[in-house]
């Protein structure tokens, strides 16, 4: 009779083991189930995260790209105003130059000048 006892007690509690043992794993599921979906949007985000990066990569190079351009741009207007500084000095010495002849011929007609009418004066 104890044995039958024993043995209805056992029967209950190994009954009530397998319960929980039953939801653990319909809990395990669950959470193995939330833990795929997790690890799913995470590659997900991982994924739109490096294309992210990948195209601010991407305008970086062509923001470098546009500032090699500009330097280049910017060196050669340096080079193009040194040469136009250096023929507009050029330009202005031949300018002086001329003026100087240009007044030296001046000088020059005026002394004719001068003595044509002192030769008038002396023929009146």
């Amino acid at each position: 009779v104890i044995f039958e006892s024993e043995k209805r007690n056992w029967s209950g509690e190994k009954r009530q083991l397998e319960m929980k043992i039953e939801r653990l794993e319909k809990s395990c599921e669950g959470k193995e189930q939330a833990l795929t979906s997790l690890k799913h949007r995470w590659e997900a985000k991982e994924k739109e995260y490096r294309e992210c990066i990948d195209d601010l990569n991407t305008k970086m190079g062509h923001k470098e790209s546009c500032l090699n351009d500009m330097g280049k741009q910017i060196e050669s207007l340096h080079e193009t105003s040194r040469r136009k500084d250096l023929q507009l000095k050029k330009d202005n010495a031949d300018i002086e130059l001329f003026c100087e002849e240009v007044y030296q011929k001046l000088g020059e007609k005026e002394d004719e000048i001068s003595q044509l009418e002192k030769k008038i004066a002396d023929a009146e």
